[in-house]
């Protein structure tokens, strides 16, 4: 997923890097549904926009691996600090 602009569309708060660390450290314990119910909660944690948050939720959705969730939950967490992924 690429963002289409430079601005920012998660705003740096206090979820990110804790939110982060946990997922980690989840990956290799959670069964796959459990992982994909905490990637699914940091992502409504954020402050993007629903649609924004609709979207990313689709793609954990409909993801078979808890490596390419975490991928994408990455994805989301860097482009809202306006990395450009």
């Amino acid at each position: 997923m690429t963002q289409t602009n430079s601005k920012p569309r998660v705003k740096q708060d206090a979820i990110g890097d804790n939110q982060m660390k946990k997922l980690f450290e989840l990956f290799s314990t959670a069964s796959t549904e459990d992982f994909r119910k905490a990637c699914q909660e940091v992502i409504v944690m954020s402050s993007a926009k629903s649609t924004t948050k609709a979207k990313f939720n689709e793609i954990v959705t409909k993801t078979s691996s808890k490596s390419s969730m975490l991928t994408t939950v990455t994805n989301f967490f860097l482009a809202g600090e306006g990395r450009g992924v």
